[in-house]
């Protein structure tokens, strides 16, 4: 929807012009993957608030470097951007969230993506699970945002056998939860188990997967911590240790 506003709307937050664009798409038999969650970052990032991302336990996911570079010292977003400019995100996320519902009433298939590993602090995984959220708070029920991340992309790709729904013939990939996400979509960040390719990952598993990705990347950390403190010689010189 960010795309939408500079080339349907030239950049100015214009809603006389929204059904223009949403019939072309729907007319087009295009999807729409609103990515609502980069501006939400982008907001956080330039007030305050960039404290309490940095604060978030799923950074932990991320390699040390990766976390340095989203940090106070090298944050590239922070750099080119005031404070001010804030205010003129929220406005443009409230934006996008009013054509997101208009999209979605007018029978415009909705994708949930993420931007993450791109946008700092977009987590892969957690990043996903905030779109739901999203998605499902701009004007519609939870299940808007679990069907543009399951069904609605499995069956727009991969016909009516696609992945993304449970039934006969569906591709068996499953995320089981402890708590039904249709009641509150952050439901679905309570994950029991998942399935994929025919492989089962109990809780044990799926947490042992994020301990061995913070190990292989652990060496990395005596260079971020230099560079955080803006000691480019000593992080070169413990690059080449």
């Amino acid at each position: 929807t960010e795309e939408l506003v500079y080339a349907s709307f030239n950049g100015r937050l214009e809603a006389r012009r929204v059904p223009v664009a949403i019939d072309a798409l729907r007319r087009g038999g295009a999807a729409v993957t609103p990515t609502l969650v980069s501006i939400a970052r982008l907001a956080g990032m330039l007030t305050d608030d960039v404290d309490a991302l940095l604060a978030r336990p799923t950074n932990a996911w991320m390699p040390p470097l990766v976390r340095a570079a989203w940090g106070r010292a090298m944050n590239p977003y922070r750099r080119v951007h005031a404070a001010a400019d804030a205010a003129r995100l929220c406005e443009s996320l409230a934006f996008q969230e009013g054509r997101t519902a208009a999209l979605d009433a007018a029978g415009v298939p909705l994708f949930a993506g993420s931007d993450s590993g791109w946008v700092p602090f977009l987590v892969h995984g957690d990043a996903l699970r905030d779109e739901r959220a999203l998605l499902a708070g701009a004007g519609g029920p939870a299940p808007r945002g679990l069907a543009a991340a399951t069904r609605a992309p499995g069956t727009f790709y991969g016909g009516p056998r696609g992945p993304g729904a449970l039934a006969p013939g569906r591709a068996a990939d499953v995320l089981v939860v402890e708590a039904d996400p249709r009641e509150d979509v952050r439901n679905v960040g309570r994950i029991d188990a998942l399935v994929a390719r025919g492989r089962v990952y109990g809780r044990a598993d799926l947490d042992a997967l994020v301990e061995g990705a913070s190990a292989a990347t652990a060496a990395e950390a005596p260079l971020a911590e230099a560079l955080e403190r803006g000691d480019v010689p000593g992080a070169v010189a413990k690059a080449k240790a």
